[in-house]
C-alpha cells in the first residue's frame, strides 16, 4: 500500500479523527492526532501521505487512551490547554474507548458530509496495515538480481512512520546471519538490498528461499520482524553438461531404439525451471521424455525410421531444453548420430571356453593362451580386436591380452594359495562394433613352494615328573599352503624323548607324555616337533618346546652300603664315634635332603637310645656308655635315612656293632665248681642243672626251661618290631651242652598274624585340581602302610563319597600298589568348591582290618565365567548442580569366578576427551565420579559404553545413560537494546523509553521469563516480539514532581527458587514549560512620600515558577497603563532581573495621591507563562515646618492637616 487517494473537495481542510475500537488480539486504544493533512494534487484527488498510516500505527502500538478520566490536574501552559471551542469543533469525545466484541467502530467527522466509498476503503486499508505493525512482522517479496541499493519495502510508511522521524529515531537493521543482504535508507525509510541477491546462490536446491531480519527503532524501542522472499526470476537458462553429444548407431538398428540423452540443468525453479524437451533435424528420430520418480525429466532419442548409411552416413540433430519463464529460455545441444555400415557378420571364436592348466610358478611373459577368433566379413568390418570385458580388478594386474593376437600374458607370479583358477570374459569385436564372446578359465596347479608351517598355540614350560602318560603339554597348530600332497602335513618328534604327537582337532596336534618321566634322568627336555610335507622333494619345518621336569618325591634314600659293621673295644670311652653311615636321594631340594635315626630297639632290657645315637645330619654313630664285652658282646641296630619330601621316604640299613674284648678278667674255673668264696671283677654265666646253656645275642627273647629242657619265649615277641619290612623273621640263639662241650645252633622264624590295620601317612589328604581338568585325568595318593605281610598285608583301595571321581590302583614292579584318583566327570566350581572323599585300605586277614583317609578336593578356579553387569542398561537423572566429586552412580559386574579370574576391573569403552573431562571411573569400585560441574545448557544427555574385565580377559559391555536435569542456575539475562538517556515531561502514556531483550539459559519452567516494574512507577512493560519488551511510560510525567527515574526492570524466571536479575535503566525528566511564575504574595501596595526624589525605590515584588533552568528564569515588566493622561511608564519602571519597583519623577500629593499599576512575571519558556500581580501606591503629603518653633509647633500644625504625615525639618510625625 503505497498512496491512497481521495476525489472529495471537502475533504480539504477538514480535522479527521480515528479510533480504533477492537481489532482481533490488537489493544483497543485512540489515536491522538490533530494535524492537517497536507495534500497533494493527482488526477483529481488529494493524495493522503502517511500521516493517517502514523496515527494508525499509533492506536496499535498503544496510544492516548481517553482525556478526562483518572488524570491529575496540572498547572498546563495555556497554549496547551483546549479551549472549548476546539473542543466542541473537533468532536472529541471525553470518554477513553468504546465498543468491543471484536467489532470495529469508528468516527471520522468532517464538516461536510459523511463517510463514502473510498473513506470506508482508505479505513481498511489503514487498519491493515495497523494490523501488520501490531503483530510487529513486516513481509516483503523481491525478485532476485535486483541491483544494489534496490527497493525492497517502505518500513517508514508499513510501521506508520514519517521517514524523517524514522531517521531521527535512530531505525537500524539487523540480522543473524553474518552477512547483511538489506539496509535501511535513512532519508527515505526504504528498506533496500544491501548487495546483489542471487536466489540460486543463497537458497540453492530450496524451493523457497526466505531471508530474515530484524529493524530496531531506537527512537520507539521497538523491533519489527521482516521476511523477504526472494522470488525467483527467470535469470538462468538450461544449460547441457556437454552441448556436443556424439551417438552412433549401426544402420541395422531396429526401430523403437532408444539412446538415453545428456540431460539439462537449470538452477531456476518453480514455473522459470526446466520444463520440456524438443527434438529437430531429422525424421529419423523422435524425441521421448522419461519422468523419474523424483519428476526429473530425462530425454531420449528414439530411432523412430530405419538407418540407411548409403542415403545418409551422418544425422545432425538439435535437442533443446526450454524453461517457462516469460520470455522462456532455452539451452541446446548438438546431436551428431554417426551411422554405420551394416556389419552382419559378427567375429566367432573358435570355442566358446578357453580352458587352460599352468602350474603357479610359470615365468612372469610366459605366453599362457592365444584366443583365435574369425570374421566372414572383409576389409575393415573383419578386422578383429581382441579385449578383456569381464574381468576382476586383481585379474586385471595379472593377464595381459594382446588386442591385435589374441595372445593371454602373465604379468605377474601367480600362487595357487591366493588363486587356483582364473575365469575371464574376452571379447572379439569387428570394427563394424559386432562382436562375439568367450570365457577362459585359467587353472593354476599347486607347486610344493611352502613349507609346513608350525604354530605353538600354547604349551606349558614345566611339567611334574609324576604327570600321568598323556599328558599335554603343548598345542600345535600346523599348516601348509599347498594343496592335494604338497599340502599334507606329517608330524614327528625328535629322539627318543618320553612324548609323543596325538592328532586333534582338523590341523592341530598335541604334544602328550608318552610314559612316565623320571626328572632324576632328564631334567629338562628341548622336543624338536617337525612337520614335513608330502611333496617331491618334501619341505619340512620345526618348532622346538623347552620343557622343564619338577621334581616329585619319588625316589627314598639309599645306603651307601647295604649292611654296616663295626668293632668297638669294650671298655670304651662314652661318646666314641662308632662309624658313619651314608645315604643319597636322588631327588632335588627339599625331597633329596637326607636326615638319620636310630629304629627303636632294646639292649639287655634297656632302650637302644641309651647305648647308641646318630647324628641326624651327618650319620655318625655314637657310644654313649662304655661297653663290656663280658656283658654285650654283639649289638645289632637299624639306622633310618629320611627325605625332606611330603611325605617323606625313608630306607633302613642294618649296623652290627661287635664288641672286642680284651684281656681285663681273670680265668675263672667254672666246672667242677669251687668252695673257694673268691670273687672276679666279671663272671661267666651259671651252669644250668641239666648241664647245658643258652647262648645267643638273642637270648633276652628265649630261654631253656630247665625241667623240661623247653625253649621257651622269654618275653612278648613282635614280629613287625623285630623284623620290620623283612618277609621272614628269623631269630638265631645257641645251646650249648655243657657236659658235651658242644654247642647247637637254633633258628626260630616268627610268624606273622594280622595285628595290624593298614594305616595312612596322613589322615587328611589335600588334592588341588583345576575345573578344567580334563575327565580320566590322574593324580597320585598317598599310599597306605601295613606292616604286616603276606595275607595279612595290604590288599585293596576303594573310594567312596563322590561322583566326580573314581580310583584306580596301579601295582608297581615291586608288587606295591599305589592308589590313583580319576576324575570321572568334569568339574565346576562355580557348583562345587570343594569335594569330601574317603579312601580305605583293606589287608587280607581274617577278618580282615581297615585303614581310612579322608580326601578333600579344592577345585581351582578357571576364567571359565565372564563378568556380567547386574543392567545392561544403566539410566540415572541426575541435577545440573550436582557438586563435583559425587558418585552419580555405581555399576555392578559380578563374576563367579574367584580370585583373580574373579577380580573384575571397570573400564571405558570409547569415549571421547570432552566425556574422559567430565566423567571419571573408579576401575576398583565401579563408581562414577563427577570431575567437573554439569551444566544442563551445555549438554543435557551423556551417554558412554563401559566394559567390565576379569584377571583373565573375559569382558562384558554396558551402557549408561547420564540425563542432566535443568536446575534453575541461570538467572535471565536483560539486554538494553536500545534505550533514552532523557524523556520530556509532557511524553504521552505509552511512549517507548527502553527496548530490551530477556532471555534465560534454562528450559523449561526455570526458563520462562517474567519482567515487572515497580507499580509505583510511571512505567509498565509492553511485550514485543519473542523475548523483547518495551518499557513504556504509564502515565504522564511530571519534572516538578520527580525529575530523574532510576527505572529497575526486574526480571524473574519461574524455577523454585526463582532467580532473578535487573537493568537499572537511568532517566531524566526533561523540563516542559507548564508552570507560569508565581508571585510571593496576592497583591502589593507600598507608599511614596510626595516630592520624593527620582529613582527612589518604591518596593520589590518576587515571583517563583517551579520549572527548571530556562523555563524557570523570570523577568519582570509593567503592564500598560495611564497616570494623568501620561504613559505608566513615565511615572514608575520596574527592574527585569530583581523586580524592583522604581519612581521614576517626583510626585506631588495635591497632583497624584495614588497610582494602581499591573506587574507582569514571564518566564524564558517557548512559548512563555507568565502572571500579573496588582500594585497600589499611595502618595503621602509632606508639610515643610520651617523650622518650627518646638514640638507643639509641629504637633499642632498635624492636627490641622488630619492624618498625613507632617516633615519638619528636625522630626517626621505621623499624624493621627
Amino acid at each position: 500500500m503505497n498512496s491512497i487517494f481521495y476525489s472529495e473537495k471537502s475533504f480539504r481542510k477538514q480535522t479527521h479523527r480515528l479510533k480504533v475500537v477492537s481489532l482481533g488480539n490488537v489493544p483497543r486504544r485512540r489515536v491522538r492526532g490533530d494535524r492537517r493533512f497536507p495534500r497533494k494534487r493527482q488526477g483529481g484527488g488529494v493524495r493522503c501521505q502517511p500521516c493517517v498510516q502514523c496515527r494508525a500505527r499509533a492506536a496499535a502500538d498503544g496510544g492516548e487512551a481517553g482525556t478526562g478520566k483518572g488524570k491529575r490536574s496540572r498547572n498546563r501552559r495555556r497554549s496547551l490547554i483546549r479551549s472549548p471551542k476546539r473542543r466542541v469543533e473537533r468532536r472529541e469525545l471525553s470518554a477513553g474507548t468504546s465498543g468491543g466484541g471484536g467489532a470495529v467502530s469508528e468516527m471520522c467527522t468532517a464538516r461536510q458530509g459523511l463517510w463514502g466509498r473510498r473513506q470506508r476503503a482508505l479505513l481498511c486499508c489503514v487498519l491493515v496495515a495497523a494490523w501488520e505493525a501490531a503483530w510487529g512482522q513486516l513481509r516483503y517479496s523481491v525478485p532476485e538480481e535486483l541491483p544494489k541499493g534496490s527497493f525492497v519495502g517502505d518500513v517508514a510508511k508499513d510501521l506508520a512512520l514519517q521517514p524523517a522521524a524514522l531517521r531521527d529515531r535512530g531505525a537500524r537493521v539487523v540480522s543473524a546471519d553474518r552477512t547483511q543482504y538489506f539496509t535501511l535508507h535513512a532519508n527515505s525509510g526504504h528498506l533496500v538490498t544491501a548487495e546483489r541477491l542471487d536466489r540460486e546462490q543463497l537458497c540453492d536446491g530450496v524451493q523457497r528461499c526466505v531471508l530474515r531480519c530484524e529493524v530496531i527503532v531506537e527512537g520507539e524501542m521497538k523491533v519489527y520482524e521482516i521476511e523477504v522472499e526472494i522470488m525467483d526470476i527467470n535469470d538462468n537458462a538450461p544449460t547441457f553438461s556437454e552441448i556436443q553429444i556424439e551417438e552412433t548407431l549401426s544402420e541395422t538398428t531396429g526401430l523403437g531404439t532408444r539412446l538415453p540423452l545428456s540431460k539439462a540443468h537449470d538452477p531456476d525453479v518453480g514455473v522459470n525451471s526446466l520444463q520440456s524437451y524438443e527434438l529437430s533435424g531429422d525424421e529419423h528420430f523422435s524425441l521421448s521424455v522419461q519422468v523419474g520418480a523424483d519428476g526429473e525429466k530425462r530425454p531420449e532419442l528414439v530411432l523412430a525410421k530405419a538407418l540407411d548409411r548409403e542415403e545418409a552416413a551422418f544425422h545432425e540433430l538439435v535437442l533443446r531444453a526450454s524453461d517457462g519463464g516469460e520470455p522462456a529460455r532455452t539451452g541446446t545441444a548438438r546431436i551428431r548420430v554417426s551411422v554405420l555400415d551394416a556389419n552382419d557378420n559378427a567375429p566367432v571364436f573358435s570355442q566358446a571356453v578357453y580352458a587352460v592348466r599352468v602350474p603357479e610358478d610359470v615365468p612372469v611373459g610366459s605366453t599362457l593362451l592365444t584366443l583365435t577368433a574369425t570374421d566372414a566379413d572383409e576389409g575393415i568390418n573383419g578386422d578383429v580386436k581382441y579385449s578383456l570385458k569381464k574381468i576382476s580388478e586383481k585379474a586385471s594386474k595379472i593377464f595381459h591380452l594382446d588386442p591385435e593376437t589374441g595372445s593371454i600374458r602373465l604379468m605377474r607370479t601367480l600362487d595357487f594359495e591366493e588363486s587356483d583358477s582364473y575365469e575371464l570374459g574376452v571379447q572379439a569385436r569387428d570394427s563394424g562394433e559386432l562382436f562375439d564372446t568367450a570365457m577362459v578359465s585359467i587353472s593354476v596347479s599347486d607347486v610344493n613352494d611352502n613349507a609346513p608351517e608350525i604354530s605353538v598355540r600354547s604349551a606349558l614350560s614345566e611339567i611334574s615328573e609324576d604327570a600321568p602318560p598323556g599328558t599335554v603339554v603343548a598345542l600345535l597348530h600346523v599348516q601348509d599352503r599347498d594343496s592335494v600332497a604338497n599340502g599334507e602335513v606329517r608330524c614327528s618328534l625328535v629322539g627318543d624323548v618320553p612324548f609323543r604327537l596325538r592328532s586333534s582337532v582338523g590341523s592341530y596336534y598335541s604334544v602328550v607324555t608318552s610314559r612316565e618321566l623320571d626328572r632324576e634322568e632328564v631334567s629338562e627336555y628341548n622336543v624338536t616337533v617337525w612337520a614335513s610335507d608330502g611333496g617331491s622333494p618334501s619341505l619340512r619345518s620345526s618348532a622346538v618346546l623347552a620343557l622343564r621336569v619338577l621334581d616329585v618325591n619319588d625316589n627314598a634314600p639309599v645306603f651307601a652300603e647295604a649292611r654296616y659293621s663295626a668293632r668297638l673295644p669294650e671298655n670304651n670311652a662314652e661318646g666314641a664315634l662308632v662309624l658313619t653311615v651314608r645315604a643319597w636321594d636322588a631327588d632335588w631340594g627339599q625331597n633329596a635332603r637326607v636326615r638319620y635315626r636310630l629304629a627303636e630297639g632294646r639292649v639287655r632290657g634297656a632302650p637302644l637310645s641309651s647305648y647308641v645315637s646318630v647324628q641326624a645330619e651327618t650319620g655318625a654313630l655314637y657310644a654313649l656308655r662304655s661297653f663290656d664285652y663280658e656283658e654285650v658282646r654283639e649289638v645289632g641296630l637299624w639306622v633310618r635315612a629320611e627325605d625332606g619330601g611330603a611325605p617323606a621316604l625313608s630306607s633302613n640299613v642294618s649296623v652290627r656293632l661287635l664288641i672286642v674284648d680284651e684281656n681285663d678278667n681273670a680265668p675263672q674255673v667254672l666246672y667242677p665248681p669251687s668252695s673257694s668264696s673268691e670273687t672276679t671283677t666279671r663272671k661267666q654265666p651259671h651252669l644250668q642243672e641239666n648241664n647245658t646253656l643258652v647262648i645267643s645275642n638273642r637270648m633276652r627273647y628265649f630261654a631253656l626251661h630247665a625241667n623240661s629242657g623247653h625253649l621257651v619265649t622269654a618275653e612278648r615277641l613282635d614280629r613287625e618290631q623285630l623284623c620290620r619290612l623283612v618277609e621272614r623273621c628269623v631269630l638265631h640263639c645257641e645251646v650249648i651242652v655243657e657236659g658235651e662241650m658242644k654247642v647247637y645252633e637254633i633258628e626260630v622264624e616268627i610268624m606273622d598274624i594280622n595285628d595290624n590295620a593298614p594305616s595312612f601317612g596322613e589322615g587328611e589328604n589335600e588334592v588341588r585340581m583345576s575345573e578344567m581338568t580334563a575327565p580320566a585325568s590322574r593324580f597320585s595318593l598317598s599310599k597306605a602302610h601295613d606292616p604286616d605281610v603276606g595275607v595279612n598285608s595290604l590288599q585293596s583301595y576303594e573310594l567312596s563319597g563322590d561322583e566326580h571321581f573314581s580310583l584306580s590302583v596301579q601295582v608297581g614292579a615291586d608288587g606295591e600298589k599305589r592308589p590313583e584318583l580319576v576324575l570321572a566327570k568334569a568339574l565346576d566350581r562355580e557348583e562345587a568348591a570343594f569335594h569330601e572323599l574317603v579312601l580305605r585300605a583293606i589287608d587280607g586277614g581274617e577278618p580282615a582290618r581297615t585303614g581310612t583317609a579322608r580326601i578333600r578336593v579344592s577345585v581351582l578356579d578357571a576364567n571359565d565365567n565372564a563378568p556380567v553387569f547386574s543392567q545392561a542398561v544403566y539410566a540415572v537423572r541426575v541435577p545440573e548442580d550436582v557438586p563435583v566429586g559425587s558418585t552419580l552412580l555405581t555399576l555392578t559386574a559380578t563374576d563367579a569366578d574367584e580370585g583373580l579370574n574373579g577380580d573384575v576391573k571397570y573400564s571405558f569403552k570409547g569415549i571421547s576427551k570432552k566425556f574422559s573431562r567430565i566423567f571419571h571411573l573408579d576401575p576398583e569400585t565401579g563408581s562414577i565420579r563427577l570431575l567437573r560441574s554439569l551444566d544442563f545448557e551445555e549438554g543435557n544427555s551423556y551417554e558412554m559404553e563401559f566394559e567390565a574385565n576379569d584377571g583373565g580377559g573375559l569382558s562384558d559391555n554396558a551402557v549408561v545413560i547420564i540425563s542432566v536435569t535443568d536446575v534453575n542456575d541461570n538467572a535471565p539475562e536483560i539486554s538494553v537494546r536500545s534505550a533514552l538517556s532523557e524523556i520530556s515531561e509532557d511524553a504521552p502514556p505509552g511512549t517507548v523509553v527502553a527496548l530490551l531483550h530477556v532471555q534465560d539459559r534454562d528450559s523449561g519452567a526455570n526458563g520462562e521469563v517474567r519482567c515487572s516494574i515497580v507499580e509505583s512507577l510511571p512505567f509498565h512493560l509492553e511485550r514485543a516480539l519473542d523475548n523483547y519488551y518495551s518499557v513504556v511510560t504509564a502515565r504522564e510525567l511530571d519534572r516538578e514532581e520527580v525529575s530523574e527515574y532510576n527505572v529497575t526492570v526486574w526480571a524473574s524466571d519461574g524455577g523454585s527458587p526463582s532467580l532473578r536479575s535487573s537493568a537499572v535503566l537511568a532517566l531524566r525528566v526533561l523540563d516542559v514549560n507548564d508552570n507560569a511564575p508565581v508571585f510571593a504574595e496576592a497583591r502589593y501596595s507600598a507608599r511614596l512620600p510626595e516630592n520624593n526624589a527620582e529613582g527612589a525605590l518604591v518596593l520589590t515584588v518576587r515571583a517563583w515558577d517551579a520549572d527548571w533552568g530556562q523555563n524557570a528564569r523570570v523577568r519582570y515588566r509593567l503592564a500598560e497603563g495611564r497616570v494623568r493622561g501620561a504613559p505608566l511608564s513615565s511615572y514608575v519602571s520596574v527592574q527585569a532581573e530583581t523586580g524592583a519597583l522604581y519612581a521614576l519623577r517626583s510626585f506631588d500629593y495635591e497632583e497624584v495621591r495614588e497610582v494602581g499599576l499591573w506587574v507582569r512575571a514571564e518566564d524564558g519558556g517557548a512559548p512563555a507563562l507568565s502572571s500579573n500581580v496588582s500594585v497600589r501606591l499611595l502618595i503621602t503629603y509632606m508639610w515643610d515646618c520651617h523650622r518650627c518653633a518646638g514640638m507643639e509647633q509641629c504637633l499642632l500644625a498635624g492636627i490641622m492637616y488630619g492624618n498625613r504625615a507632617v516633615l519638619c525639618s528636625s522630626f517626621q510625625f505621623h499624624v493621627a
